[in-house]
């Protein structure tokens, strides 16, 4: 599985403020983990909810749960 350096550059940015989050080389990919966790093929965030209309508007973007 190839990946995007840009994009994996700018995910290390924020994911560098978390002192629970990793990332690992695996199978020519990357997969970056949260409290131990791997979200596969998707990359799930949280929006605050003042912008979140708009960001799911956004091509890529779906809308998850509404739980807080």
């Amino acid at each position: 599985m190839a990946y995007n350096e840009h994009l994996a550059q700018r995910i290390r940015a924020h994911l560098a403020e978390l002192p629970n989050a990793e990332e690992k080389a695996m199978m020519g990919g990357l997969i970056c983990l949260v409290d131990g966790k791997i979200i596969k093929k998707k990359l799930m965030c949280r929006i605050e909810p003042d912008v979140r209309a708009e960001a799911v508007e956004l091509q890529g973007c779906t809308k998850g749960n509404d739980n807080d």
